[in-house]
């Protein structure tokens, strides 16, 4: 300060070089821990796992690193001590829960090297039984601009999925599994 109560002529550019430079040097170098984690990002991905049965809701949406699964927590229409065979959901909308999480970049990177890996993207649409009676679980990805649809067909006559259907089933539940509250058994 100078005498009259004003700062120094060069004091106040000193303080914002000051200013300017160490948030620089702060972003230009991540700690040690950020530059050693570093996955590299799947291209756009997105995959969407649907099944729904008389007991049984399932939802699971992986969009970028944001994971979504729906779920029957209960069959509120199932009476205790009855046998209830009739072809309809045993549960209602209210009886559903959603669970979101977001997952780590290493999650998503090794769901995108299970498609690429496996050939998902050139199944056939559908498989299995397209004539007796079947639960359909279908899985949509899109990966890097392409996009799949594939519906598998579970019944008597119409054989096991595809390789490829059942591996990015299952990394889709183990994701399910390893993050989420609600396992898939």
């Amino acid at each position: 300060m100078v005498g009259n109560g004003h700062p120094r002529p060069g004091a106040l550019a000193g303080v914002l070089l000051c200013a300017i430079i160490v948030p620089a040097i702060a972003i230009a170098a991540p700690p040690q821990a950020a530059r050693q984690q570093h996955v590299p990002q799947a291209p756009h991905l997105s995959v969407h796992l649907g099944y729904t049965s008389e007991g049984t809701y399932r939802d699971v949406v992986l969009t970028g690193s944001t994971l979504r699964y729906t779920y029957n927590a209960r069959n509120s229409l199932d009476k205790p001590g009855v046998i209830n065979m009739v072809q309809a959901p045993h549960w209602t909308m209210g009886d559903l829960v959603t669970e979101q999480v977001i997952l780590p970049p290493a999650e998503v990177a090794g769901m995108a090297r299970v498609i690429r890996r496996t050939g998902f993207m050139r199944l056939r649409p559908v498989y299995g039984d397209r004539k007796g009676r079947a639960y359909g679980t279908l899985l949509q990805v899109t990966l890097g601009g392409r996009a799949r649809k594939v519906l598998y067909l579970s019944g008597q006559r119409g054989g096991p999925a595809p390789t490829a259907f059942s591996a990015v089933e299952s990394e889709l539940v183990q994701i399910v599994n390893r993050n989420c509250k609600h396992k898939i058994s």
